[in-house]
């Protein structure tokens, strides 16, 4: 999904403040327009784009304004950053946002009473999210291994997030290692696996894919709430859009 080219231009309100504890985020946010039709009698897709310097403080729009008639729209960027980018370390300032005694919950969600709680809760947010890029790169290593075969080297963020842990790479390391093996042992008879030892190593496997398929499904059952709870409390038509009609009716 794409914006239209002939999408009206519009201005966007300062709306609410955000802290982005990791690297720099730049991407487009795609949102209707309501009001306006296209060729299939849609309405036209437009892009708000998204810039959140690394370690600062950003703004995320709740309206914006169509420059051709000066009309307001009313947008939910808050919500879809904070879906996209909550276990990267974005955090949403709510001076009213109130966990309760649940100090779980309270750490788990993306918000935070004041700049210094933001700065604080997104850097510990941004630290695990470093450290689950890295974890998996760990048991890939492991998995490969365990089937008889050798990992391959970080790539990408995950290198990234290894260099910012400063961590080494275990595959690296493997294959520093399987290096000096194979000069030590070069001269060495080959040997030959067992068949018990290969059918070991699948059952393994096959073992260790069942255990994640069932992690996999219990982790999107925790996401799936929270992405709820973030919604419910972050878009207009939740708590917060509720505050503010509560003060301009008051």
């Amino acid at each position: 999904m794409t914006a239209q080219e002939n999408a009206p231009s519009f201005k966007a309100n300062k709306g609410i403040k955000f802290y982005n504890a990791g690297d720099r985020i730049s991407e487009a946010i795609t949102f209707s327009l309501p009001g306006t039709v296209n060729a299939n009698s849609g309405n036209l897709l437009a892009n708000w784009h998204m810039d959140a310097p690394a370690a600062s403080f950003f703004q995320v729009p709740t309206e914006i304004r169509l420059q051709q008639d000066l009309s307001r729209i009313n947008v939910d960027f808050a919500t879809t950053v904070l879906q996209r980018f909550a276990d990267r370390g974005v955090i949403m300032i709510d001076e009213e946002w109130d966990a309760g005694d649940d100090e779980e919950r309270a750490e788990r969600f993306p918000f935070a009473v004041s700049d210094e709680a933001a700065k604080v809760k997104g850097e510990a947010k941004w630290i695990k999210y470093l450290q689950t890029i890295v974890k998996n790169h760990i048991n890939a290593c492991d998995r490969a291994r365990a089937a008889g075969g050798f990992p391959l080297e970080a790539q990408g963020f995950t290198k990234r997030a290894l260099k910012l842990l400063n961590m080494q790479d275990p595959a690296a390391t493997a294959f520093d290692s399987f290096k000096k093996q194979v000069a030590i042992a070069a001269d060495a008879p080959q040997q030959v696996q067992s068949a018990e030892a290969t059918q070991l190593r699948a059952e393994l496997a096959e073992t260790q894919a069942m255990l994640k398929k069932v992690l996999d499904r219990l982790a999107a059952k925790e996401q799936l709430d929270d992405q709820e709870t973030i919604e419910e409390q972050a878009s207009p038509n939740g708590k917060r859009g509720q505050r503010q009609q509560n003060r301009q009716s008051a």
